[in-house]
């Protein structure tokens, strides 16, 4: 039996974590199987008899006639499984479909209901040896309740209220006695890690110290190491069992984008005291979003049978952005200097700035990959042509030694384009004007390189006369003389060269080079003044902008 008090938490910026949903669960299993994992057949609707392609030496034993033999959350009704020889084990104490007779029967003091019922049956059962004369049923007992909290402080506080450390005695029916002497069993809730509550002066609990935060969202570069720390989980807290995994989830959170694994499955860090974990560079692209997921599991023994097995997920968005670091880890060519590599620096001997370059770029090989990458759609390759269904305007597969390739989804996608950065004959136009517009207003565009998050600042800045009669910036005042700044975003559609990897139904690396149609946006700042000029004719004002790439925390 596992008993469960599970919480899911949100954390938007440095000292914010929003509750955003919970659940008391608790989980008895009387009975077990075992099948033969190898059997590709497991789960059929059809008798099979025992094959060597596929490989299924024992073929179907074993018949489910009802529930989820391998806990997937499926059920396995009607299904023919492959089980291993005395590989079937019947309930041995606790009697099966009775949910009526489950309840909690005692707990530490709380509002929590007792008792305690509404129990699910999900008890499996299963004919073993189906193919002898000595077919026998087998019933595996299996309970189950889940008392669920919903997001917000209110359900928060009623959950903190009714769930609390102490021991809990739940009560099953007796094997072939339901009615009498019912079977106890108890496990005990232990403290656990629990989300920082800026109110509390300890500053206790979990959060993400690392990063830095932008609507909401944790941002990283995708080229770059990132250091993401964390504090709370320290040996206050940490008991026997205790686990620490890191995930990113995709944006639904239905299925694990990082680590990349066949089954899914995140990373278990070495030691639940952990407090850092490095993220890998090159597992994503600039514009991909994601769920970051720390999860804290425990699994504590009270005894035998019975465990607390409560968990936290510890969540926050991530926003991949394009940084001045990232864009020099992977754009200037190798072996330049330090000096050269600066924001001041000037690699390619233009007469701009490597960081004026950066920053008033639009079009960016990143932009382009994160369009390209999401607007991409797989398709097949016939096994006997390598045309096949693949659209004749996309070029070539190649590196594929079997001949077919079902590309689900792929791994990586770049454009090939060649950096501007290397080319001392291409630059940024960097901002237009002032000038007037047709109604005579002043204007001046701004083009803004595109996925940076709050990492590039764009400053507007006048020039006016200071000491002796130089000229000197200073922020530029946007009161009632200034309408506001505006974003005005541009979508083309171009011819790019891409390169994308995927995995084929072999497991081996494919590659597909080609052009393809990739349409994505520009955009820029819009500063307009409030009125026309008096007179067109006269001198207007030295306005600029200041542009200031930051590193992430």
């Amino acid at each position: 039996m596992q008993l469960a008090a599970d919480r899911i938490y949100y954390q938007t910026n440095a000292f914010n974590l929003r509750f955003d949903g919970g659940s008391l669960n608790v989980t008895l299993r009387d009975g077990n199987f075992a099948y033969d994992a190898i059997c590709p057949l497991n789960g059929n609707p059809v008798f099979y008899p025992p094959s060597e392609i596929p490989p299924c030496q024992l073929g179907a034993t074993g018949f489910v006639a009802s529930g989820d033999l391998d806990g997937d959350g499926v059920r396995d009704d009607n299904e023919y499984w492959s089980i291993v020889q005395n590989g079937v084990v019947p309930a041995a104490r606790v009697e099966p479909s009775r949910p009526e007779l489950c309840e909690l029967y005692s707990g530490p003091p709380s509002p929590l209901p007792r008792p305690l019922s509404n129990f699910e049956d999900e008890t499996v059962v299963v004919f073993y040896n189906i193919r002898t004369p000595a077919v026998t049923q087998y019933d595996l007992t299996m309970y189950s309740l889940d008392r669920p909290y919903g997001p917000g402080t209110g359900e928060l506080e009623r959950m903190d209220d009714e769930v609390i450390s102490g021991q809990y005695v739940f009560t099953f029916p007796r094997l072939n006695m339901p009615e009498l002497n019912p079977v106890a069993y108890a496990v005990t809730i232990a403290p656990m890690l629990n989300a920082l509550n800026v109110s509390d002066r300890s500053q206790a609990g979990f959060r993400f110290t690392s990063g830095s935060w932008f609507e909401g969202k944790y941002q990283m570069d995708p080229r770059l190491i990132t250091p993401i720390k964390w504090t709370g989980n320290d040996r206050t807290i940490v008991r026997r069992g205790d686990r620490i995994l890191f995930s990113i989830l995709d944006p639904t959170e239905n299925s694990i984008a990082f680590p990349p694994t066949v089954p899914e499955n995140p990373v278990l860090l070495t030691n639940p005291t952990v407090q850092q974990y490095n993220m890998p560079p090159f597992f994503f692209v600039v514009g991909d979003e994601g769920v970051m997921n720390l999860q804290y599991n425990r699994f504590l023994p009270t005894s035998g049978v019975a465990f607390d097995s409560s968990g936290r997920d510890f969540r926050a968005q991530v926003l991949f952005v394009d940084t001045f670091n990232g864009y020099v880890q992977t754009t200037f060519p190798a072996g330049t200097s330090k000096r050269d590599r600066s924001l001041g620096g000037d690699v390619d001997k233009d007469g701009m700035t490597n960081g004026d370059e950066f920053s008033f770029q639009q079009i960016t090989n990143e932009n382009i990959n994160a369009a390209a990458k999401a607007q991409f759609v797989p398709f097949s390759i016939d096994p006997d042509s390598q045309d096949g269904f693949r659209p004749p305007e996309l070029g070539n597969w190649f590196d594929t030694p079997f001949g077919f390739t079902i590309s689900e989804e792929y791994d990586t996608l770049v454009s090939l384009n060649v950096e501007p950065i290397r080319d001392p004959n291409v630059k940024p136009d960097g901002p237009v004007g002032p000038f007037l517009d047709a109604e005579n207003h002043i204007v001046i565009e701004v083009p803004i390189r595109p996925n940076t998050g709050n990492t590039l600042k764009y400053q507007f800045q006048e020039y006016v006369p200071g000491k002796k009669g130089k000229l000197r910036g200073q922020k530029l005042k946007l009161d009632e003389n200034w309408e506001d700044v505006v974003t005005v975003t541009e979508s083309i559609t171009e011819q790019h060269m891409v390169r994308v990897e995927c995995l084929s139904i072999l497991d081996t690396i494919d590659y597909f080079e080609g052009p393809m149609p990739v349409t994505y946006d520009v955009s820029k700042l819009v500063l307009r003044s409030a009125a026309p000029v008096v007179d067109p004719l006269a001198p207007l004002p030295n306005l600029t902008v200041q542009a200031t790439p930051t590193a992430l925390k």
